[in-house]
């Protein structure tokens, strides 16, 4: 048995069932896999990686969709819905971490996403290369928004040095001073799954 399983048994997250000899890839394909109850858990062991373009190049698997959102500095398009039901896209920078496969997004308290996220905790969201060969990452997931000032800042400054190369820099300092005031929020995406390409895998 792998090391992560070792740790769902531990913890009694397995089926009665499960073969001791069981690897995590088979375990995904098992069908007991319909009963498991914890999706935190789930999202931390194995990314759902899905086709975008079928007959296209081909997916990124789980490391190079790891690295895409890691070493990007494109920003992510959020797509939400507005209280009239009309679908809103709003691009921002990111913060990706690889420890838990979360996206972090820095925001003020009054943005139309802030808005539309406290009504429908769903977003769609989409980082892409626009130049050829396109590669790129979208999927759906569900967001908790942060307000604690403790929690907010330091993921807001890893943002700042993603895109601005260092947290000194004028907007970086801006941006810093409105988390630290309580007016800016950190939204945190928890993806359900990634839908990838790479059209460079011809």
């Amino acid at each position: 048995m792998d090391d992560m399983l070792e740790y769902l048994n531990h913890y009694n997250l397995l089926p009665a069932q499960l073969d001791s000899d069981m690897t995590v890839s088979k375990y995904y394909q098992h069908s007991y896999l319909k009963e498991f109850k914890c999706p935190e858990i789930i999202n931390r062991i194995l990314l759902k990686i899905l086709n975008a373009n079928p007959g296209l190049g081909a997916p990124l698997n789980e490391q190079e969709t790891r690295d895409f959102l890691t070493a990007s500095k494109l920003n992510v398009h959020l797509g939400t819905v507005d209280g009239k039901g009309d679908a809103n896209i709003h691009p921002a920078w990111y913060f990706y971490d690889a420890s838990n496969d979360k996206i972090y997004v820095e925001t003020s308290k009054q943005s139309k996403k802030t808005y539309n996220l406290r009504r429908k905790e769903s977003v769609y969201f989409c980082i892409d290369d626009p130049n050829f060969p396109y590669k790129g990452v979208r999927g759906k997931g569900s967001v908790k928004i942060h307000e604690d000032i403790n929690f907010n800042v330091p993921i807001a400054e890893k943002i700042m040095v993603k895109y601005l190369g260092n947290i000194e820099h004028p907007m970086a300092q801006a941006l810093l001073d409105m988390q630290k005031k309580g007016q800016s929020i950190i939204l945190e995406i928890s993806p359900k799954y990634f839908s990838t390409w790479d059209d460079s895998k011809q």
